[in-house]
């Protein structure tokens, strides 16, 4: 009897041992692999979010987009263009160029408007945006990820578009008389810029963006000229170039 007391004892021992041993050796390593120097970073600028999968700082982005004029009443606007982005930092960045080429036709609001005999219209002058060409700074502020069913993981970012550039606008007189238009004025003007973006990580090269922008066009109607919103909504994809 006291042989196999001892027997069990020396047993249980051992396999204590061994879980004292093996056990916290891989728990150390994952946890160590996990943390590396993107843990230490995080530390050191106190990060709210740990574990950030997708660096941006040092990256080239380049993204092509379609879009439409949700708020325009007067033309049925639609766009498509791309962007060129460097990331500075994972919050700030430099869109060198950002191309949206648009076109469209009158609207039947419009048409209807002016073809109506009671309403006696001889001279209604609306703006059509042909294309915009600027530059923006980029400001990232918002980084988040959301865990789907406890095991899928989507990461996104929230940005800020402020800068400037130039705009071909096309200016079109319509009365009772002439219910197509005739075009009274055309140039290129000084536009300003300013949205707000969404952007949804798809892996390391790729994103889907959604973006919402006012180009604020100085553009003339009534022979005087005046800043006039061109709100875009556009969704599109981005592709991460390699750092530099």
């Amino acid at each position: 009897m006291k042989n196999l007391k001892k027997i069990v004892l020396k047993r249980l021992a051992l396999v204590s041992l061994a879980a004292i041993i093996c056990v916290p050796a891989p728990s150390y390593a994952v946890v160590k692999d996990v943390e590396g120097s993107q843990g230490d970073f995080e530390r050191s600028i106190g990060a709210v979010v740990r574990n950030k999968k997708y660096d941006r700082a040092g990256k080239l982005e380049l993204g092509a987009s379609f879009g439409f004029f949700p708020y325009d009443l007067a033309v049925n606007h639609t766009s498509f263009g791309g962007r060129l982005t460097w990331h500075i930092s994972d919050h700030y960045g430099w869109e060198i160029i950002d191309y949206q080429k648009a076109g469209g036709s009158t609207s039947k609001f419009i048409t209807s408007l002016v073809s109506d005999p009671t309403k006696s219209i001889q001279d209604l002058q609306i703006v059509k945006l042909k294309q915009v060409i600027g530059t923006n700074f980029l400001i990232s502020p918002f980084y988040g990820k959301i865990r789907f069913f406890g095991a899928q993981v989507l990461y996104f970012d929230i940005y800020v578009p402020v800068g400037f550039g130039f705009s071909s606008t096309e200016t079109s007189k319509y009365s009772v008389s002439n219910t197509g238009g005739s075009v009274v004025a055309s140039g290129s003007d000084l536009t300003l810029t300013l949205g707000v973006g969404f952007k949804l990580y798809l892996n390391s090269l790729m994103g889907i963006v959604v973006d919402l922008r006012n180009y604020m066009a100085n553009s003339q109607t009534y022979g005087e000229k005046s800043f006039r919103s061109n709100f875009v909504a556009s969704f599109g994809l981005a592709v991460f170039l390699p750092s530099f």
